[in-house]
């Protein structure tokens, strides 16, 4: 069973400073849960911590549970207006120690709750979006630093059209990046950053393929830019 955990509710409001969290470990929990109680014009941005509340990094994206749906809405909560009486789930990395709610912008008083979502149990699967992002006509997409430390399997899909590239890089302490893989122009490619697997240095083959990688613990993607198209890509992660 998991650790008991003490629900906190809290004001996002005044300044971006302004915090509402909890101490929610992955080995305990699948997901931390959230409930909006009343929204105001504060936005909201969820991060999760994997060193006891030290650092913050973007948490995988939330799931909306409060409507039922075949089809449930999963989005980023990255500078989000809330809306009263909605309630996310957000699955957690394994190392997660803490997760919380930051204020992004400032403005009337946004109230939240938070506490634990679904225990975790070994051998029921967690499964979690890090980044999904189409970008505009003409724009590079960059997912920044992303951190795969708590992951088993993380699955990273590409549309990259024709005259574009893509590249994974591996980022080390120092926050150095260095391409270790090149994705080409394709209608679709995934690669699979797995726990164990043939290390792969070269470009990934043709559409439909998969490479299976070495497992990353800091990554970072990036897609380049064409002219009057656009690129996507969608990371999928896994424990």
């Amino acid at each position: 069973m998991p650790a008991p955990l003490i629900l906190n509710s809290g004001t996002l409001a005044t300044v971006t400073t302004d915090a509402v969290g909890i101490a929610i470990a992955g080995s305990d929990y699948a997901t931390a849960r959230f409930t909006v109680l009343q929204a105001g014009t504060a936005t909201a941005t969820a991060q999760v911590s994997i060193d006891g509340g030290v650092n913050y990094i973007p948490a995988p994206y939330a799931k909306k549970v409060s409507a039922v749906s075949a089809n449930p809405t999963v989005q980023a909560i990255s500078a989000t207006t809330l809306v009263t009486a909605d309630a996310w789930e957000v699955p957690l990395p394994g190392n997660c120690t803490n997760f919380r709610l930051l204020c992004a912008a400032s403005g009337t008083a946004t109230q939240v709750s938070l506490t634990g979502g679904a225990p975790y149990v070994i051998g029921v699967p967690v499964a979690a979006v890090l980044y999904d992002v189409l970008s505009a006509v003409n724009t590079a997409l960059d997912t920044g630093v992303l951190d795969f430390s708590g992951w088993t399997i993380v699955s990273v899909f590409y549309t990259t059209p024709a005259g574009g590239s893509g590249a994974i890089k591996q980022v080390d302490d120092a926050g150095t990046a260095v391409s270790i893989l090149t994705v080409p122009a394709s209608a679709g490619v995934l690669v699979m950053l797995a726990e164990a697997g043939p290390t792969s240095t070269t470009a990934v083959a043709t559409s439909g393929a998969v490479s299976v990688g070495m497992r990353l613990k800091r990554a970072q993607l990036t897609s380049a830019q064409v002219a009057a198209v656009t690129s996507r890509i969608r990371i999928e992660a896994f424990r």
